[in-house]
């Protein structure tokens, strides 16, 4: 191999995967708002035991797709389809809605067994015949713009296997991106990754009064304060938040005697876990509030979570000191403080300017810039 030679690793056979999609409610579905959202409600472990597969939840164009994930390969297909069908009946008792489930190798041909797939049903394509399977199917069926989809038909490509027989050059060249992306697809070799997609952890509580309360004053104490026989709302929230995470949001929702809703967002100047910022905030929230009614139930939900913010540098205030000892002191702070910056971020974030000849003719010859040590 020549001395600069370099390497391109890539995945060289599409992986096999999965789609799940909506194909409609079933009789006394309540839920709204579809299936991804329901999906993301419903018990994981319910759902997806069976496959011990890492679900990947995306939007995918306008179809209304609910999962994406990858499935092991090598499976015997018969056993493949009967943990599939497995799974679609989770979901339905799970969810509400019935669904439809595709299988090929690459993301696109699993889309487009998916489209095709009737409601409560698997569609699988045998493992390397994806490009067989494409081949007799419109070019309507590509996961792709709708004006891609036009110009393919106007050029005569009607089925994806007119546009598989194509050379890639051509193709790319006419189409861009997209057009060799529909070229992959249609010829069976998309090997676009599944990127496993963690569920937005948004942990709420609520409580259901055994009296209606119109004490502004009471009502904190039932949401802050720890009570004899259970804990408090607010611990209770923020116990469920994983180590090292922070929230930056708090809705409160009030609900009232007469019916109605009452709704507000707390924001604290930085996200933080800490019980007291969100006990002294809530307080101030609920001490100015006004409610038409009693209040017979609380929701409190966080949200906008993330990892625990840095906490900010900042130099000590100036000594009350004179000369060299007041200079060596704040040399001795900024040194500090530049170590727990490299300590956090690295190195080469810190520059200093040092004079190299003040006096020469060529003002970039005056001086130095480098890293502050």
């Amino acid at each position: 191999m020549p001395r600069h030679a370099h390497l391109l690793l890539w995945e060289a056979t599409p992986p096999r995967v999965a789609v799940l999609r909506t194909a409609g409610a079933s009789a006394g579905c309540t839920m709204a708002g579809g299936l991804a959202p329901a999906l993301r409600r419903a018990p994981a472990e319910r759902l997806y035991a069976a496959l011990e597969a890492h679900v990947a939840l995306e939007p995918l164009g306008n179809d209304p797709v609910g999962a994406l994930w990858r499935v092991p390969a090598g499976r015997p297909a018969a056993s493949e389809r009967q943990e599939l069908a497995r799974l679609l009946a989770a979901v339905v008792a799970a969810t509400g809605y019935r669904a439809a489930i595709g299988v090929a190798d690459g993301r696109g041909p699993a889309l487009i067994a998916a489209r095709r797939a009737r409601g409560g049903t698997v569609e699988q394509v045998p493992a390397g015949a994806s490009a067989p399977y494409l081949a007799p199917l419109p070019v309507a069926l590509l996961p792709v713009s709708a004006a891609l989809r036009a110009r393919l038909e106007q050029l005569g490509l009607h089925t994806i296997g007119a546009l598989a027989a194509r050379p890639l050059g051509p193709v790319q060249a006419q189409f861009g991106p997209e057009g060799r992306l529909a070229w992959l697809i249609a010829r069976g070799r998309d090997t676009r990754p599944v990127v496993p997609r963690e569920p937005p952890c948004a942990p709420w509580v609520e409580r259901e009064l055994e009296a209606p309360c119109a004490d502004r004053g009471r009502l904190l104490a039932l949401v802050t304060e720890e009570g004899p026989a259970r804990p408090a709302l607010l611990a209770r929230l923020l116990a469920a938040l994983p180590p090292g995470r922070a929230a930056g949001r708090l809705e409160v929702v009030l609900v009232l005697e007469n019916g109605a809703q009452w709704q507000q967002c707390v924001v604290p100047p930085r996200p933080t876990a800490a019980l007291a910022v969100w006990r002294r905030l809530l307080a101030a929230t609920l001490g100015r509030v006004v409610l038409p009614a009693a209040v017979v139930g609380v929701r409190l939900a966080l949200n906008a979570v993330g990892p625990l913010p840095a906490t900010p540098l900042a130099l000590p205030p100036p000594l009350a000191r004179s000369g060299s000892e007041a200079a060596q002191a704040r040399r001795a702070a900024l040194a500090a403080a530049a170590q727990q910056v490299r300590l956090r971020c690295g190195r080469g974030l810190l520059w200093r300017v040092l004079p190299l000849d003040p006096h020469h003719r060529l003002p970039e010859r005056r001086y130095l810039l480098g890293e502050y040590a």
